[in-house]
C-alpha cells in the first residue's frame, strides 16, 4: 500500500484494488465434497444472474445448490466453457448430447380392420388406417401394420411459469439467497466436469460452491447460459 493511501486511511479508509490467483483459493470442508446436478435454472436480473442448480434423479426434485454471478463474470464463464469444450473434442471427441426417447410412433396393429368405418380403428368414409379425403375423392389407404408416412406431429408443450416450476421444487430456506461468485475455475474428465465457484474477497479467495455435472448436462447448461446472456444484452442496449 502506498504511502498516501496509508495518510488517506488514517482518517478516510483504505482504498486499494485487491487481486487474487485462483489456484490459491481454499476449499472450505463444508464445500470441498461437491454436490451432484443433473440439471440447470438460469435467471437474470438487471444485476445479477442467479443459476439454480438441480437433483432431479428422485422425488421431490431438488435445488442442490444456487449460485449469484455478476453479469461481468458470464463473457469470461462462457468464453472458459467453450475451451473446456474445445479440449474435451480434442482428448474424448464431440461432447455427448442428452439421448432422445425412442419414437412411441410404431406398427399399426389392427386385426379388425375392414373397410366401410366399422370399429376396428378405421377412418370413417375409408379404408381402415387411411385418411379421408374430401367430397368426391377416395381415402388413400397405406398398408396395414405400417408407420403412418404423415404421422401428426406432436404438439410443443408451452413452458411452464416460472413460479409453477418452484411449486415442485424444493428449496431449503438456507439456500433462498445463494452463495456470491466472481470467478468460476472448470476442470472435466471423460465423464463430468467440475464447476468451482470462488468468492475472491480479501485476505483470500475461497471456493462458495462445488458442483459436478454429467457432460451431456453441461451442454445443455452452456446453451442455457448462452441465451440468458443474449437476452441480458438486449435488454441493455
Amino acid at each position: 500500500m502506498s504511502e498516501e493511501n496509508r495518510e488517506e486511511g488514517s482518517g478516510k479508509g483504505y482504498h486499494e484494488e485487491v487481486q487474487h490467483s485462483p489456484a490459491t483459493a481454499r476449499i472450505p470442508e463444508k464445500v470441498s465434497p461437491g454436490v451432484f446436478s443433473t440439471g440447470t435454472i438460469v435467471m437474470h436480473g438487471p444485476h445479477e444472474f442467479v443459476i439454480d442448480f438441480l437433483q432431479s434423479l428422485a422425488h421431490p426434485r431438488r435445488v442442490a445448490a444456487r449460485v449469484v454471478l455478476p453479469p461481468t463474470v458470464i463473457p469470461p464463464f462462457l468464453g472458459a466453457m467453450q475451451d473446456n469444450f474445445a479440449k474435451y473434442t480434442q482428448m474424448f471427441g464431440p461432447l455427448p448430447r442428452m439421448p432422445q426417447p425412442r419414437s412411441a410412433t410404431g406398427p399399426r396393429e389392427n386385426s379388425d380392420a375392414n373397410a366401410g368405418g366399422q370399429p376396428g380403428g378405421g377412418s370413417p368414409g375409408g379404408a381402415a388406417g387411411g385418411s379421408t379425403g374430401g367430397a368426391g375423392q377416395e381415402p388413400t389407404p397405406f398398408p396395414l401394420n405400417q408407420p403412418d408416412p404423415n404421422p401428426p406431429k406432436p404438439s410443443t408443450p408451452a413452458p411452464m411459469p416460472i413460479s409453477e416450476v418452484y411449486e415442485h421444487l424444493k428449496l431449503p430456506d438456507e439456500m433462498l439467497s445463494g452463495v456470491y461468485a466472481n470467478t468460476v475455475v472448470i476442470s472435466h474428465t471423460g465423464a463430468e466436469f467440475c464447476f468451482d465457484f470462488i468468492t475472491s474477497f480479501f485476505p483470500r479467495s475461497a471456493v462458495a460452491a462445488r458442483i459436478y455435472m454429467a457432460c451431456p448436462h453441461v451442454v445443455e447448461f452452456s446453451e442455457s447460459l448462452t441465451r440468458s446472456w443474449e437476452q441480458f444484452r438486449s435488454r441493455q442496449r
